[in-house]
């Protein structure tokens, strides 16, 4: 197996019972994890180990996403189109609210402050 182990699925660590093993749903379960990483700034545990917390203003639906995509059962794992049909739909949802609250002439936070004047 290739691959850095903590971004491996159960069923490649061997934790799942014989049979074989559904790749795009390893595919799945490893973007999800690189996502979590990129957006926590830290790598996935072990096994086991302590769980790596989210940023306090995720979106709860990326998180529902994430623990969809990251269940120990692979046929509960979404497929990567409708993986990614969800990440864009959240990806959407929040641009669009980003956008009101410029409108409203308030910040997200996203936005940066002005700078300061000279």
């Amino acid at each position: 197996v290739i691959g850095t182990p903590a971004f491996h699925p159960p069923e490649l660590r061997g934790q799942l019972g014989e049979g074989g093993v559904d790749y795009k749903k390893v595919d799945v379960f490893a973007y999800a994890e690189t996502m979590k990483t990129k957006i926590s700034g830290k790598m996935p545990t072990e096994p086991g180990s302590e769980e790596v917390s989210w940023p306090k203003k995720t979106h709860p639906d990326l998180i529902a996403l994430y623990n969809k995509a990251t269940n120990p059962d692979p046929t509960e794992r979404p497929t990567a189109e409708k993986f990614a049909e969800r990440l864009r739909a959240i990806q959407e949802e929040m641009a669009a609210t980003t956008i009101q609250k410029v409108i409203r002439g308030g910040q997200s936070r996203t936005s940066k402050p002005p700078p300061a004047p000279e």
